[in-house]
């Protein structure tokens, strides 16, 4: 299968290219081969290289910058999307395209799942939604794939900020009062290479299984690394960030008996085999 794959030098796209390369014709294309906010350049490149598959990761993520740059924010998460998908839709391309848990506005007591109503709070979260509802209206074969909490990969998230810090403080505040569905990115990669088995079109939630606070990613990071560093707990309102976040922002799916490329492992395996390979398979730990 041909295929290419937007936003190239992110976490979740290398990871990609790592587990598709080998068994599909692939270009990871950054920002610089390819701007998705540029309409002339998004059907100049499709064109020319003729794909089976689009996979789009590009996106303005920074929650907070979304807030004050909401015009960018909806040119990269909304509209971009929309060239991909009208071209994908000339073409007869199916478009895999990966959104957020924040569409929600995190107040529901169970997790979301593909049926249930977006509300987002957020401009990161409207600008992905808006996305959505444009590639929906395009007319193209599409899979969005919803996932939350990203770990794993060369640019900095919460785990490995938080493994630095705790090797360096003897003491760390960290939020309690926010759940999520923490996810690998290496098991995002693994399931895409099985989508691509018998690709299916739609919305999904791909996320690993199981919820945490960034409490519980901490305290197992704490007792996987052997760190002594002592856990505060911290309600995310204390931090007086001026950005609501979503205290309630579980994944799960009603389509894991039928797409068995959904059936993530539990985050607790997941997050164990990053720390290993990350950490303690080339360390001292």
């Amino acid at each position: 299968m041909r295929i290419i794959i937007t936003g190239g030098r992110g976490n979740l796209a290398k990871e990609l290219e790592k587990f598709l390369g080998h068994s599909h014709e692939l270009w990871a294309l950054s920002h610089s081969d390819l701007d998705i906010t540029s309409e002339y350049e998004v059907m100049k490149i499709i064109s020319e290289l003729k794909p089976d598959l689009v996979i789009n990761t590009a996106a303005l993520t920074d929650v907070d910058g979304c807030e004050n740059q909401f015009s960018k924010a909806l040119e990269v998460n909304g509209l971009g999307p929309y060239y991909l998908a009208k071209v994908c839709k000339e073409y007869d391309i199916i478009l895999v395209h990966f959104s957020t848990e924040m569409i929600f506005d995190g107040l529901k007591s169970t997790p979301y799942v593909e049926t249930d109503c977006p509300n987002p709070l957020l401009a990161y979260g409207l600008t992905k939604y808006i996305g959505e509802q444009n590639i929906k209206r395009s007319g193209c074969r599409y899979a969005i794939m919803r996932t939350s909490w990203l770990f794993g990969g060369g640019v900095p998230k919460f785990v490995n900020n938080f493994v630095e810090r705790a090797k360096q403080q003897t003491s760390i505040k960290v939020v309690d009062d926010q759940i999520g569905s923490p996810t690998y990115t290496h098991d995002i990669a693994e399931a895409i290479a099985l989508y691509l088995e018998r690709p299916q079109l739609g919305t999904f939630h791909l996320a690993n299984s199981g919820t945490a606070s960034r409490m519980d990613m901490a305290e197992f990071i704490i007792e996987k690394l052997s760190l002594e560093c002592e856990l505060l707990p911290l309600s995310y309102k204390d931090l007086k960030i001026e950005t609501y976040r979503p205290p309630h922002a579980i994944l799960d799916s009603i389509y894991k008996e039928s797409h068995p490329f959904l059936r993530l492992r539990p985050w607790q395996e997941a997050l164990q085999e990053y720390l290993y390979s990350e950490y303690v398979s080339n360390s001292d730990y």
